[in-house]
């Protein structure tokens, strides 16, 4: 996503700043939700349950997503496009990586009957 550049002259759109707006909101409540759980590799630092983990697994991710789609509709152009793909497909086998190697964790696989969405409501 750090490849994404802006293009130079164009005015921006407000659907795309009202995304990346929320986007932004939303890592950091996400952040906060997480406490001390975060991190880069995966691991088992206690199952979170709270905050915006009771409406999605994956609630960081999903406001990564949002904030680079408010970026890509106020910068849309091919090479960005791709990016926003590319980066996309990556979280996406992310979670499908983390989700198996969390499944071992009895309090996990409760947690997914709970939370039924990995990523976006009603749809991933």
């Amino acid at each position: 996503p750090l490849l994404m550049r802006p293009i130079i002259g164009k005015p921006d759109i407000l659907i795309g700043d009202i995304l990346q707006y929320i986007g932004l909101a939303g890592v950091i409540l996400a952040i906060i939700s997480l406490n001390r759980s975060f991190g880069i590799v995966p691991a088992n630092r206690g199952i979170k349950k709270n905050g915006m983990y009771k409406i999605v697994r994956h609630p960081l991710y999903l406001t990564y997503t949002i904030t680079l789609l408010g970026f890509l509709i106020n910068n849309i152009n091919a090479l960005n496009a791709l990016i926003f793909i590319i980066a996309t497909y990556f979280q996406v086998f992310r979670i499908v990586k983390e989700e198996e190697f969390l499944s071992i964790d009895d309090e996990y696989l409760e947690y997914i009957q709970k939370t039924k969405w990995r990523m976006i409501p009603f749809v991933f």
